[in-house]
């Protein structure tokens, strides 16, 4: 016959699972504590390199734009200027106070590098400097005249656009000068686990439309 004490000892394992639920549930928590912080981290990266992926695009299009329309303007004397303006209608994605500089300049091929002096200032025969004021001009400023000493306020002057050359005869039978188009611009972070900002760079090269002597 089974005694009281004996059916207390068979019902006494029920109470482990209660104790093990217990413990689970603080591993979860500790688990927890320890993954949110990752995830969250995760879509905040997605987040802000998703934005500044778009950003890049942006100024990588603006400066092919820019080269492009450098290129049917050839040697006119408003060639920058309607090269600044294909650069602003390519860029709208982005508002116009993230750009830095743009710098038009004399290329020697199709891989060449911006002069790193052109990044500063204008350079006489290599390349203008444009700042982000010149970008947001909506007219075309009467100071921009390369019969003029070239200045910061007549950034056209340093490499004129009229001097290009442009006939397939030119630089000794090899055609027209290549035009680079070098943009920058700052993208700022919104979250600010990657700091305030990002200075992005690109540059597009193409050689001027051919024109007969």
């Amino acid at each position: 016959m089974r005694t009281d004490s004996h059916r207390a000892s068979r019902r006494a394992p029920r109470s482990v699972p209660s104790r093990r639920c217990s413990n689970d549930r603080g591993a979860i928590l500790a688990e927890s504590a320890l993954i949110t912080p990752l995830f969250i981290f995760i879509i905040f990266g997605i987040i802000e390199f998703g934005g500044a992926f778009r950003d890049y695009l942006t100024l990588s299009n603006a400066a092919s734009q820019g080269t492009r329309t450098s290129a049917i303007q050839n040697s006119s004397d408003t060639a920058d200027w309607n090269t600044l303006q294909a650069i602003k209608r390519a860029s709208k994605a982005v508002p116009l106070t993230q750009f830095n500089k743009v710098v038009i300049f004399k290329a020697t091929g199709p891989t060449s590098s911006v002069p790193v002096a052109c990044k500063t200032s204008g350079q006489a025969g290599v390349c203008n400097l444009f700042q982000q004021s010149d970008l947001q001009l909506s007219t075309t400023p009467a100071g921009w005249d390369c019969t003029k000493p070239a200045s910061a306020s007549n950034p056209i002057a340093y490499w004129c656009s009229t001097t290009r050359k442009v006939n397939l005869s030119d630089n000794s039978g090899a055609g027209p000068d290549y035009v680079g188009i070098y943009i920058e611009m700052t993208h700022p972070w919104i979250t600010g686990l990657f700091g305030q900002s990002i200075v992005m760079s690109d540059t597009s090269i193409t050689k001027l439309e051919p024109q007969a002597a």
